[in-house]
């Protein structure tokens, strides 16, 4: 996991911050499918990585979408008000 984080620093360093994670991200996956695929062939223990790497990376992609979505929201657009009730 902390390679993945390294990833996308260094690619932080040429693109934006989400789409660096993204692209992280989907070379985590692709590394997984591949640890997948040695695990069905060799060792089954690795399918059970490569289950919390393919997650860990969708859920750390969706964090960092969801915070570049919302980086430029402020309290008055997230508030409900009862100004015409």
């Amino acid at each position: 996991m902390d390679g993945g984080h390294v990833l996308r620093a260094a690619l932080a360093l040429r693109m934006d911050h989400a789409r660096a994670t993204q692209k992280a991200t989907r070379i985590g996956q692709f590394i997984a499918l591949g640890m997948g695929w040695l695990g069905l062939m060799y060792n089954p223990f690795l399918i059970f990585i490569d289950v919390f790497i393919w997650f860990g990376a969708s859920m750390e992609s969706s964090a960092e979408q969801l915070k570049s979505i919302l980086g430029h929201a402020s309290v008055r657009h997230a508030m409900l008000s009862l100004e015409g009730v």
